[in-house]
């Protein structure tokens, strides 16, 4: 099994266009990834995908929460002591630092706003990752 945490950014994208980010939502969709999060993290991702300057009707957003609530895995995370410049990064470190599963991934768009750590990838690299299961 391979477990997934998304970081906001990449499920905005992935709700914007047919990128890299769809690819990796799709995947969720086929059962090749568990999705990981908190209450926390389920917070963000209502505020944010609710903001006016997305383009996202109401309904759409509801939809996409729901799934994640049904079918992903909530966790209830020990914080960490790391410090982060922007504050709101940290939840989603304090559930991958919580998860000691080699098979967990913290998937961003902004790898450099975390601390170094082999789990954390871009949403190319985690394709990559998925594609080399496969073999």
């Amino acid at each position: 099994m391979t477990f997934i945490i998304f970081d906001t950014n990449v499920l905005v994208s992935s709700m914007l266009s047919r990128n890299i980010p769809f690819k990796l939502f799709n995947e969720y969709l086929n059962g090749r990834l568990y999705i990981l999060y908190s209450s926390a993290i389920m917070r963000e991702y209502y505020e944010v995908l609710n903001r006016d300057k997305f383009p996202f009707p109401a309904w759409m957003v509801e939809v996409l929460i729901d799934e994640i609530e049904k079918y992903g895995f909530k966790i209830n995370p020990i914080p960490t002591n790391v410090d982060f410049k922007d504050k709101t990064d940290k939840k989603f470190y304090d559930l991958l630092s919580h998860c000691s599963s080699v098979n967990t991934y913290l998937v961003t768009g902004n790898k450099k706003d975390f601390p170094i750590d082999s789990r954390i990838v871009s949403p190319s690299e985690m394709i990559e990752i998925l594609n080399d299961t496969i073999f």
